[in-house]
């Protein structure tokens, strides 16, 4: 198995990286690569079907809007 990141469609996936199912508010989590393949599994408690994509099926479900990356929230300072 490949853990190093990767590029797909213009989107960094990183081991952790977060995306969401636009429909139906499906959180998957990059838990790595097997070979050039993505593999995404779900951060719902009890679903264990993790999705393995190629990285053209990604970026096609990218691209069509199925799938989008959610962005960390950034920490603001503490100013007092």
């Amino acid at each position: 198995m490949y853990l190093e990141n990767r590029e797909v469609g213009g989107v960094d996936m990183t081991k952790g990286t977060l995306l969401i199912i636009a429909r139906s508010k499906a959180c998957f989590q990059v838990v790595g690569f097997w070979q050039k393949d993505v593999v995404l599994a779900p951060i719902t408690e009890g679903d264990d079907q993790v999705l393995i994509y190629t990285q053209g099926e990604l970026k096609e479900l990218l691209d069509s809007g199925y799938f989008r990356k959610l962005h960390p929230v950034k920490e603001v300072g503490n100013n007092g």
